[in-house]
């Protein structure tokens, strides 16, 4: 799976930089090509293909149970063992953000500080643009490399572009931004985008199809999905400035809550 993994890094050019305030984008170039055809999770519930919904009515943010209603196959993400989060990291720290960002609400939900800072995010995210062939970006905040992600598909990686921005734009915003950010170099981007292929690799079957592999090293932490020798989606953050019982999830969230915990 390393050698998979590595295969698919060593393909990947490194575009320009894009930059706006104090984040900075670099564009991820490739021919990699993927045969499968799939639907990103907001494509699935914007066709009724599937059903979300809670376990229990205590609401347990670990505990969903996904319905896949195109494939007539009914499957729950139980979370446990690899993957388990600690619900009340989350919720504190989302509550702390959203008292920073003076974006508080009754559920102290992640979308009342989307809402909240909807003006500037979209300040942020006009600024950035897909190009040509990419399947991918690296992520700089405040002169920092703080993660990146990646796809089969150029196609795929366009659906959830703007989104990926957005959330580390919101974790740019909440960062103080200095006076002047350390200008960020194409060969540095293309150091950390080594950094997956040179990690810890253990592989675990997915809640659906392909292999989900999780990605540790002194530097990163991160995941790979996996099916028939291709690479769907690569995730990678860096440690910096993260505690050592923090890890990486799936989900299109914040950057700095994707790290925390896997799903």
């Amino acid at each position: 799976m390393q050698n998979l993994i590595k295969q698919y890094i060593d393909g990947i050019n490194i575009g320009s930089a894009q930059s706006y305030k104090n984040l900075t984008v670099f564009p991820l170039v490739s021919d990699y090509t993927l045969d499968l055809d799939y639907l990103t999770l907001d494509e699935a519930l914007d066709e009724d293909a599937v059903d979300v919904v809670e376990l229990d009515r205590e609401g347990s943010v670990p505990e969903l149970k996904v319905v896949n209603k195109s494939e007539q196959v009914n499957f729950s993400l139980e979370m446990s063992g690899n993957f388990t989060s600690d619900q009340g990291t989350i919720w504190n720290d989302i509550s702390a953000k959203a008292l920073r960002m003076d974006a508080e609400s009754p559920s102290s939900a992640m979308s009342a500080i989307y809402k909240k800072k909807e003006h500037s995010i979209k300040d942020y995210t006009g600024h950035f643009s897909l190009t040509g062939s990419q399947i991918g970006a690296v992520f700089v905040i405040n002169g920092q490399f703080v993660g990146m992600d990646c796809f089969g598909k150029p196609e795929t990686f366009g659906k959830v572009f703007e989104k990926l921005v957005e959330s580390y734009a919101l974790d740019a915003i909440d960062t103080t931004e200095s006076e002047k950010d350390p200008k960020v170099e194409k060969d540095q981007a293309a150091k950390f985008l080594q950094f997956p292929a040179a990690c810890k690799v253990e592989p675990h079957p997915s809640v659906g199809l392909g292999t989900d592999c999780r990605l540790e090293s002194k530097s990163i932490t991160g995941f790979a999905l996996a099916h028939d020798d291709k690479i769907l989606h690569l995730s990678a953050f860096s440690r910096k400035g993260m505690g050592s019982k923090e890890k990486s999830f799936t989900g299109m969230i914040r950057s700095s809550h994707r790290r925390r915990f896997r799903g």
